[in-house]
């Protein structure tokens, strides 16, 4: 789009021509940014783009355009303090202390999977009653929503009988029969029916996840990926014996997903590529751990990474400087080491972040 802007405009009541500087301030006011200097630049500022969260500018310079990436200080001076008997003085500039900080963030980009734009459909409940004890698991389905943010995925039967195969979002809620709460508070969740075999759905995208907005990415920045997942057998929610049924041996449970971020695709290690692809996302599962058990995804995270708090799969982002937006998509998994075949899948809490490894802030001089 363009804007034009009447040369009236820049003459103040006199005829006098205001300056370059003056004319840049004019021409802002119609486009919501504002020019200021910059260093030996002049940088121009749209505070919406800011306020959704955008983190980068494009530098102009003989007809060339560069995206830069607004970096942190990644330093930390250690401060101190010490006791001079000293008091504070009324005298302007007398009193000063300088802060030396890092601003390194651990950040979500990825929208939330909930009910927020979808529409109520029906409710399902399942009780169960073993030992005198009766366990009550509400399910609430919805349907719409905005795919900008979230969607799953459904595949017909072989036979073409309901229920379909694939995921759905569900709210749900657990409780003691006799003891209902009094306000009901849903968890977030996608369920996966397998089919009645387990093995119909093999490897499918089941689930795909979008990011707020772009991001942008440098060389040394690290994605995130953490979520909970658990199978069941007997019964949808795994009420009842389903610790009956176990692994045969130390295994990794795997799940494969396809990660873009602008125009690039993860494939694994630190490689990158133009074309669509797939990694592999591990869990760790026990000899004799049963099914109905929630499982996160391995911690590659560790004390000297220097990403902090962050935990689940590192994945290093492209080299150089990446402007996109983000895309995640879940694979239903294949399951072959498991005394019985497992027809649900459940996954919650799906976390995609971007982390900045900031050693000084973490570990002081010690690094």
């Amino acid at each position: 789009s363009s804007a034009k802007v009447a040369s009236a405009n820049f003459f103040d009541e006199l005829g006098e021509a205001d300056t370059y500087y003056k004319a840049l301030e004019e021409v802002a006011k119609y486009t919501t940014c504002t020019f200021t200097p910059f260093g030996a630049d002049l940088m121009l500022l749209n505070y919406e783009a800011i306020k959704a969260g955008e983190n980068f500018y494009y530098r102009i310079d003989s007809g060339a355009i560069t995206a830069v990436k607004f970096e942190h200080e990644t330093t930390v001076q250690q401060l101190g303090y010490k006791g001079t008997g000293a008091t504070i003085s009324r005298i302007t500039g007398k009193n000063k202390a300088v802060v030396n900080c890092s601003l390194n963030e651990i950040t979500e980009v990825m929208h939330d999977i909930n009910s927020d734009g979808m529409l109520f459909g029906s409710s399902s409940e399942y009780i169960h009653t073993e030992n005198d004890e009766s366990t009550t698991v509400l399910e609430q389905h919805y349907w719409g929503g905005d795919a900008s943010k979230f969607e799953t995925y459904l595949y017909p039967t072989s036979d073409g009988t309901p229920p379909p195969l694939g995921a759905e979002y569900v709210g749900v809620a657990e409780f003691p029969t006799d003891d209902p709460p009094v306000e009901l508070n849903l968890e977030d969740r996608i369920v996966v029916y397998r089919g009645d075999n387990g093995t119909e759905i093999p490897n499918y995208p089941i689930v795909t996840i979008r990011s707020k907005s772009n991001v942008v990415t440098s060389t040394g920045d690290f994605i995130v990926l953490d979520m909970e997942t658990k199978t069941t057998k007997n019964s949808k929610y795994g009420l009842g014996k389903e610790s009956g049924y176990t692994f045969k041996y130390d295994r990794l449970i795997i799940y494969e997903a396809t990660l873009r971020v602008g125009d690039k695709y993860y494939s694994g290690g630190r490689t990158w590529s133009s074309t669509e692809t797939t990694f592999e996302v591990h869990f760790r599962a026990s000899k004799d751990d049963g099914l109905n058990m929630w499982r996160n995804v391995i911690n590659e995270n560790r004390y000297d990474t220097a990403l902090g708090g962050a935990r689940g799969k590192l994945i290093p982002v492209p080299e150089g400087l990446t402007v996109g937006d983000v895309e995640l998509t879940l694979h239903s998994f294949v399951s072959s080491d498991i005394d019985a075949e497992v027809k649900w899948e459940h996954i919650r809490n799906i976390s995609l972040e971007i982390a900045t490894p900031d050693a000084q802030s973490i570990y002081g001089d010690y690094v």
